[in-house]
């Protein structure tokens, strides 16, 4: 799971889910993907889904798999 969302990282850019390949690609927004259409359209739930994350990245230093051992969950 790590290595996906390392992988997911590199296509996209933080703060503009418009400029990102990991939304432009699924969508074909202008740019081929071998793997065809995988969301119909911007009101797919997994494109807000994905949205959401694109602008709301984590602090510097820490990622979705950053735990806080204090309190006993991820931060």
């Amino acid at each position: 799971m790590y290595k996906n969302f390392t992988s997911a990282q590199g296509e996209t850019v933080i703060g503009s889910p418009t400029q990102s390949l990991l939304l432009n690609k699924p969508l074909v927004n202008g740019v081929f993907h071998g793997g065809g259409v995988v969301f119909t359209s911007e009101q797919d739930p997994n494109v807000g889904t994905i949205k959401t994350w694109i602008l709301n990245p984590v602090p510097q230093g820490q990622d979705e798999f950053s735990f806080d051992p204090n309190s006993g969950s991820c931060s």
